[in-house]
C-alpha cells in the first residue's frame, strides 16, 4: 500500500482537493491510505512492521536533527522507535547537485550509532536499478 500524509513536516497542509487528485493516480491499482503523520516516526507507529521506500534526498532529512529539535538524543530517540516497530527503509537514489546518489552515499550523522543506521537503512537501489529524475512534484505536474 502507499501512504500519503496531508501534512508534512516541510510544507502546508495539501487542501482536499489536491488530496482527492493525488488519490485519483492509485485508483484501481493500489491501495492508498491518507494520514496526518508528518513524521516516519509517527507513519511507524501506524503501521508496524513494514519497509517504507524513500527517496535519498528524503533519507538526508530523516538523518537532520533540525527535525528533532536540534538534538541528536531526540534523532536517535525516534529512529529508535521506528526500529522498534519493525519499520525500516529502501532507499532510491535521486540526483543532487548534479549527481546521482544513492545509500552508499548517505552519511552517518556523528553521534548516531552504526548499528542503528544499518538497521534502519538495510537495501537501496543503484542508479542501473532505478533511476527518474523527477520529483514527486514535478510528477504531479505532468
Amino acid at each position: 500500500f502507499f501512504e500519503l500524509s496531508v501534512v508534512n513536516a516541510d510544507k502546508p497542509a495539501i487542501t482536499e482537493e489536491q488530496l482527492a487528485a493525488r488519490a485519483a493516480q492509485f485508483a484501481g491499482k493500489f491501495d492508498l491510505v491518507a494520514t496526518s503523520a508528518p513524521k516516519f516516526v509517527q507513519k511507524a507507529l501506524l503501521f508496524p512492521n513494514h519497509a517504507i521506500l524513500i527517496g535519498f534526498d528524503t533519507a538526508v532529512r530523516l538523518l537532520d536533527k533540525k527535525y528533532c529539535g536540534g538534538s541528536m538524543d531526540q534523532l536517535i530517540a525516534e529512529l529508535s522507535r521506528i526500529h522498534d516497530a519493525g519499520c525500516w527503509f529502501i532507499v532510491a537514489g535521486r540526483l543532487e547537485k548534479g549527481r546521482f546518489e544513492t545509500l552508499a552515499d548517505l552519511a552517518v550523522p556523528e553521534g548516531l550509532p552504526q548499528e542503528l543506521f544499518q538497521s534502519l537503512f538495510r537495501v537501496g537501489f543503484t542508479e542501473e536499478e532505478f533511476r527518474l529524475d523527477l520529483s514527486s512534484t514535478e510528477l504531479r505536474k505532468r
